[in-house]
């Protein structure tokens, strides 16, 4: 469900390979399955992979964009400090039930 798009491959080294991504809900996953025995095997094991991934995990969006982010000094400038601001907001995936728990740290 919410399939984006799929490359399969087969060698007889590497057996049956599938790389799927699929979004839900405007959250997108990816899911890569390398070495499965059969074609068959390797479609519904890439379904329960992001069938987990859906189930347990969801975007978080950071509302960010042009708040002040802090301010970094200037050595030898006009000014001692500019302000630096966010250029966007930030999307995050989180496990389910701990948006709150979203902290953040910033390094300039």
């Amino acid at each position: 469900r919410g399939t984006t798009g799929l490359k399969t491959g087969f060698t007889n080294a590497a057996g049956f390979c599938l790389s799927a991504s699929a979004e839900r809900d405007g959250t997108k996953f990816i899911s890569v399955i390398l070495g499965s025995k059969s074609n068959n095997t390797r479609f519904s094991e890439s379904a329960r992979l992001l069938d987990f991934a859906f189930s347990n995990w969801e975007s978080a969006k950071i509302e960010k964009k042009g708040q002040e982010a802090g301010t970094v000094k200037v050595k030898k400038g006009v000014t001692g400090n500019i302000p630096v601001s966010y250029a966007d907001n930030a999307v995050v995936v989180v496990k389910k039930g701990s948006r709150d728990k979203i902290s953040e740290t910033l390094e300039i």
